[in-house]
């Protein structure tokens, strides 16, 4: 479970004429997920996991840091650890949401993507950079509204005999597309159940 907060959030409303930035913070979306490992190598160094999750409005979604309904959805994750002190990432998948229709912006579902790299201080804290996109199910990669691309980098930092993290992060819109603000910052607690 990961309970987010919205530090900064700089956007601007895509459907007016004349384009001004605001800025807001707040809760955002309470994110369900499950991670299940389907292969992992002899060694402990690759693998491959399940991870279905859903959101819990929880924000406003007036300031574009929550949305009106639950969303949900399946990603398909591998992961290496290069070394001890390096690991990486990807991930694919698709998630269902409610229909939503701005300017020519229209999509019920998206693909989503994203690539990582994290480095290892410690067993304890972490220096992550991610690229985070998606695109509508409908017309991938079509038009850039439906397709915004950001780069997130932040540190975590995990308790060490509780299963809990704490997270402080920044983000980037490298392509604006709908829902991408212009610049972030998120600090958030993720509980493991193990």
């Amino acid at each position: 479970m990961i309970v987010p907060l919205v530090l900064y959030n700089k956007f601007s409303t895509p459907d007016i004429a004349i384009v001004t930035f605001n800025n807001n913070w707040g809760l955002s979306d309470i994110f369900l997920r499950i991670h299940y490992r389907i292969f992992q190598n002899k060694t402990g160094t690759r693998g491959i996991s399940l991870i279905p999750y859903i959101t819990l409005p929880s924000g406003d979604e007036n300031d574009y840091i929550s949305d009106h309904y639950p969303r949900g959805g399946l990603k398909i994750a591998a992961d290496w650890k290069m070394s001890d002190k390096w690991y990486a990432a990807m991930n694919l998948g698709a998630e269902g949401r409610e229909f939503v229709n701005l300017l020519n912006y229209s999509q019920k579902g998206r693909i989503l993507m994203s690539a990582g790299l994290a480095y290892l201080f410690t067993d304890q804290v972490s220096l992550m950079i991610d690229v985070v996109s998606s695109t509508a199910i409908e017309k991938p990669f079509t038009e850039t509204v439906t397709t915004p691309v950001e780069g997130l980098f932040g540190l975590n930092a995990q308790l060490k005999k509780v299963p809990i993290a704490f997270n402080l992060n920044g983000g980037i819109a490298l392509i604006r597309g709908a829902g991408t603000p212009l610049f972030r910052t998120l600090a958030g607690m993720t509980i493991r159940f193990d």
